[in-house]
C-alpha cells in the first residue's frame, strides 16, 4: 500500500510517493480517507439513497444494448445503476471465455483502486472481484475495465464521487435523523404503574398480570395505594393506580423533516421526488418518469455507451424505447406538431429521441 497526497493507493505508483511532514501527514491522510468512506457508508444506508439506486437500477435494466455481442445484460445494468447511485462509479472487468465469448464481471466499486499517470490508458486497476465462495483482488489495465462514473473531480478523474458525498451535509443530516429516529424507536414501550411503598410481592404481580392481559378477565381487586400500605399518604403514590407510559414519543416536526430529507436525498441522487413520495398525483408522477428518464438515465446511457465502445472496441448503443414509452403522449403530440410545422417523421423522431 502507498500514500500518496491524494489518498490511498495499493499496488505499484508510477513515480516517487510525495510526502510532507513526515508520518503525522500520513497519519492524517489515512484518517481522512476512512473518515470518509465511513461518512458515505453511513448516508448510504439511508432509505432515500436506497430509493433511488433501485429507481435508477431498475430503470437501466430495462434498456436494451445494440452492438455489445451480448457482454451485458441485465443484471449488469442493473447493477450499474446501483453503483452509479451509491458509490459514484461502477467498475466491471472484461473477460473472454471459452469460445471466445465476452462477459462483463462486477467489480467492487468502493473496495477497487487504481493507479497510473493523467493519461487514461495508463491505469491500472487493483480490482476487488467477489464470488459466493470466494474473493480475490486481480490487476487489469483500463483497456479490460469498464469504469463508468460520474461527478468526477479534475484532480482525480479516475474516480466517480457518490452524489450524497458531494451534498455531504445533506447526506449527514438524513443519517444522523435517521439514527436518532431508530434509537426513539429503540425505547422499549411499557406502562410503569406506581405503587406505595411496603405492598406486598402479592399485589404487585396481581397489577401486573392485568396489565399483561394473563389474567382470566383481566379483572382484579387490589387496596387501594392512597393508604401508603397503612404507612399514610406520605408513602403512597402520587395518584392511585396512575400508569406512566414510556416508548416511542418522536416530536412530529422530526417525521415532517424526515419526509423532506427522503425527498431531498433522492432529488440529489437524480430521481425526481415525485417518483418516492406517496401522495404524488398521476400527472405529477408521469412528469417524474420523463424528467428522470431525460435527465439522468439517458445520460448515464451515453456514460455507458462511451466506456462500452471503448473497451470493446466497436459501437455500443443503449436504447430507451421501453422508458420512452411513459411519455408516448406528450410524444406523439410533439410529433405532431414538428410534423405539422415542416418536418419530416423521421427527422421529427430523431430530434424527439425516438429510436
Amino acid at each position: 500500500m502507498a500514500v500518496t497526497a491524494l489518498g490511498v493507493s495499493h499496488g505499484p505508483t508510477s513515480g516517487p510517493v510525495e510526502t510532507r511532514g513526515g508520518g503525522d501527514y500520513t497519519d492524517a491522510i489515512v484518517s481522512s480517507y476512512f473518515a470518509a468512506a465511513t461518512q458515505r457508508i453511513q448516508a448510504t444506508a439511508t432509505a432515500g439513497v436506497q430509493a433511488a439506486a433501485g429507481i435508477v437500477g431498475r430503470a437501466l435494466s430495462a434498456a436494451t444494448l445494440e452492438g455489445d455481442g451480448g457482454a451485458v445484460n441485465p443484471h449488469l445494468l442493473e447493477g450499474i445503476g446501483t453503483d452509479l447511485v451509491r458509490a459514484g462509479r461502477f467498475l466491471g472487468r472484461l473477460i473472454v471465455g471459452p469460445g471466445g465469448r465476452v462477459r462483463i464481471l462486477r467489480a467492487g466499486a468502493v473496495a477497487s483502486v487504481v493507479s497510473g499517470e493523467a493519461d487514461p490508458d495508463t491505469w491500472r486497476y487493483s480490482l476487488s472481484m467477489g464470488g459466493p465462495s470466494s474473493a480475490r483482488t486481480v490487476w487489469a489495465t483500463a483497456a479490460e475495465v469498464i469504469n463508468v462514473r460520474i461527478n468526477s473531480d479534475s484532480y482525480r478523474p479516475w474516480e466517480g464521487i457518490a452524489p450524497l458525498a458531494r451534498a455531504v451535509a445533506s447526506g449527514q443530516l438524513a443519517a444522523r435523523l435517521a439514527a436518532s429516529l431508530g434509537d426513539e424507536a429503540d425505547v422499549v414501550v411499557s406502562r410503569i404503574l406506581p405503587i406505595a411503598q411496603g405492598s406486598g410481592e402479592g399485589a404487585a404481580n396481581q397489577l401486573s398480570k392485568v396489565i399483561a392481559g394473563t389474567l382470566p378477565g383481566r379483572l382484579a381487586f387490589p387496596e387501594t395505594q392512597l393508604a401508603g400500605a397503612g404507612a399514610g399518604r406520605s408513602s403512597a403514590p402520587m395518584r392511585d393506580f396512575g400508569a406512566t407510559r414510556t416508548g416511542w414519543e418522536a416530536p412530529p416536526s422530526a417525521a415532517t423533516i424526515y419526509a423532506h430529507l427522503f425527498s431531498e436525498v433522492a432529488e440529489v441522487c437524480g430521481v425526481p421526488g415525485a417518483l418516492v413520495n406517496p401522495a404524488s398525483a398521476g400527472p405529477a408522477a408521469r412528469e417524474a418518469w420523463r424528467r428522470l428518464t431525460v435527465g439522468t438515465i439517458e445520460p448515464y446511457a451515453r456514460l455507458i455507451e462511451s466506456e462500452l465502445t471503448r473497451v470493446l472496441e466497436r459501437p455500443v448503443t443503449v436504447k430507451l424505447r421501453r422508458l420512452g414509452g411513459v411519455d408516448a403522449a406528450g410524444r406523439a403530440r410533439a410529433l405532431h406538431v414538428l410534423v405539422e410545422a415542416g418536418f419530416t417523421p423521421e427527422a421529427a423522431q430523431e430530434l424527439l429521441g425516438w429510436d
